[in-house]
């Protein structure tokens, strides 16, 4: 998703007090690292680093029902061909009302960036947007810069703070491990609303389950069901734009979060 959702502007609506009431927002502190020189195939390893205030959070690429996910624009970078942002497994967070995919504490988001002309310096500048929640939720912004040259010096900090979050995105699952399979589908066409059962292999690391739309369609969070034959159950409602028809042939990505490591488990609607 790469615009407000229409829960989040639910949420502002009924969440924010009078003026007088508001408590103090805190900034968070947003900056880019480095790793050090570049790898083997010329590419960087970066971090986006934003320490969030404590009792605030901040989205993961999908928010869930309520929140702002984050927009990267790397349009002011020099001598950048390509700037991928990692996302490492989020967390679950149940407001009350809304259950959303968050982030606390310091985040650090994996970069790799890719010069135009590796021998040349690399100005890896970004514009990120982003929400920042507690009691009321605000739409943040911040500008941050780095500068990445072929003759640096490593940075032992960043690298191990790197490699730390790196450790937490998700890998791609083996289909032949069946991580994530479809239980069953219903669609109501009418409205373009559609729910799945989705089967999740439980070996006992399993802690929790979470899913990416597309622009078309958007998926909430998965809710628990039940448990059958050793797998969990989750129940995701599927909601789709004024532009979407059958969602045969959609692709969700699902992400399997474990205690020591993640999964990326996509399934293709049929």
């Amino acid at each position: 998703m790469n615009s407000l959702s229409a829960p989040f502007i639910a949420l502002i609506a009924f969440s924010l007090p009078a003026a007088a009431a508001q408590p103090a927002i805190p900034e968070a502190n947003v900056s880019l690292i480095a790793a050090g020189p570049p790898a083997a195939d010329g590419s960087y390893r970066a971090g986006l680093v934003i320490d969030i205030p404590q009792g605030w959070h901040t989205y993961w690429e999908n928010p869930g029902d309520a929140g702002i996910p984050p927009q990267f624009d790397f349009a002011a970078s020099s001598n950048v061909q390509n700037a991928v942002v990692a996302y490492p497994a989020p967390e679950r967070y149940f407001d009350g009302v809304n259950t959303s995919m968050v982030y606390t504490g310091r985040l650090v988001l994996p970069l790799t960036v890719t010069p135009t002309s590796p021998g040349d310096t690399v100005t890896l500048s970004v514009h990120l947007q982003y929400g920042l929640c507690a009691e009321v939720c605000v739409p943040a912004e911040a500008d941050a810069a780095v500068d990445l040259a072929p003759d640096m010096a490593a940075d032992a900090t960043a690298t191990a703070d790197i490699a730390a979050a790196a450790a937490r995105v998700p890998v791609p699952a083996r289909a032949e491990d069946k991580r994530v399979t479809l239980a069953s589908r219903s669609l109501d066409a009418a409205s373009t609303l559609a729910s799945l059962t989705v089967s999740v292999a439980d070996d006992g690391d399993f802690l929790d389950l979470f899913v990416t739309g597309t622009d078309d369609w958007y998926a909430s969070p998965p809710e628990p069901v039940g448990s059958a034959d050793g797998r969990r159950l989750y129940k995701v409602a599927l909601s789709g734009s004024s532009a979407a028809k059958d969602p045969a042939g959609v692709v969700l990505r699902f992400v399997v979060v474990g205690k020591t490591r993640s999964w990326d488990a996509p399934i293709t609607l049929d």
